[in-house]
């Protein structure tokens, strides 16, 4: 995986960035865990918890928000 600059941060991330915006919603915690496994194998170390819905509406923070961070969290805790 070819890894870039994030802007002015010093930090270097994978080009290819993995959305999560559905994850414990309208994909269930099993299947976004295997997403986000897929995806370290694949050598994506860039991950985006967003706050749009995946109609594109603005999502305030909710219980929408808070189920993606529950399961970034949880898959963090079980890999570390």
């Amino acid at each position: 995986m070819h890894h870039v600059r994030f802007g002015r941060t010093g930090l270097k991330v994978s080009r290819l960035c993995l959305g999560t915006m559905t994850f414990g919603y309208q994909c269930d915690e099993d299947t976004s865990f295997a997403i986000m496994d897929a995806a370290a194998e694949a050598g994506i170390d860039f991950i985006k918890d967003d706050e749009l819905q995946a109609d594109g509406a603005v999502c305030p923070f909710d219980s929408r928000v808070k189920a993606v961070m529950k399961v970034i969290r949880e898959h963090h805790e079980k890999t570390g």
